[in-house]
């Protein structure tokens, strides 16, 4: 029963976002990344807690992909400047940091990781207000909550670090 239970659950959440993608700009599809990611660390935590070596091979695996794969691979390096190389070099080191905390079990590298990427998500989600009569975006300055990085920063200069980001399969 559980197992149909979560088939069902699975698919119902696929098709939510299946449909959140399909409608999304791309400044949406880059929370929606930022988004899965924060909740596969969370995930792969848990799996390292109760000792599931599977989910937390799954949950690490996915994690490391939508940095690589999702993230740092749709990031515009020319057009971004120096704002998409530091996000690249953030998203490789993070990677890194990921695989080694999944060889050795370690949550104190997985919450680094988590350190480093929740203020670049808030920041994103919370910089950018979209202007509905000119269907632009517009970058507003916000404080970071998160541990040390107790600043004030605009994050995101412009959309160009993402260039048009599309998605599709990701």
């Amino acid at each position: 029963m559980t197992s149909t239970f979560s088939k069902a659950a699975s698919a119902y959440r696929n098709v939510g976002l299946e449909s959140r993608v399909s409608s999304s700009s791309g400044h949406e599809l880059v929370t929606l990344l930022f988004e899965g990611f924060l909740e596969r660390l969370q995930l792969a935590k848990l799996a390292i807690e109760v000792g599931d070596v599977s989910a937390k091979v799954r949950h690490f695996g996915k994690a490391i992909e939508i940095l690589s794969e999702g993230l740092r691979t749709h990031l515009d390096l020319k057009a971004g400047g120096e704002l998409a190389q530091n996000l690249d070099a953030l998203y490789h080191y993070c990677s890194m940091r990921l695989l080694e905390a999944n060889i050795k079990n370690d949550v104190a590298l997985l919450l680094e990781v988590h350190g480093l990427i929740q203020p670049v998500a808030e920041a994103w989600k919370q910089n950018w207000v979209r202007n509905a009569n000119q269907n632009s975006i517009e970058p507003t300055v916000v404080t970071s909550r998160s541990g040390s990085m107790q600043q004030h920063f605009k994050a995101f200069s412009s959309l160009a670090a993402y260039g048009n980001p599309s998605f599709a399969g990701v």
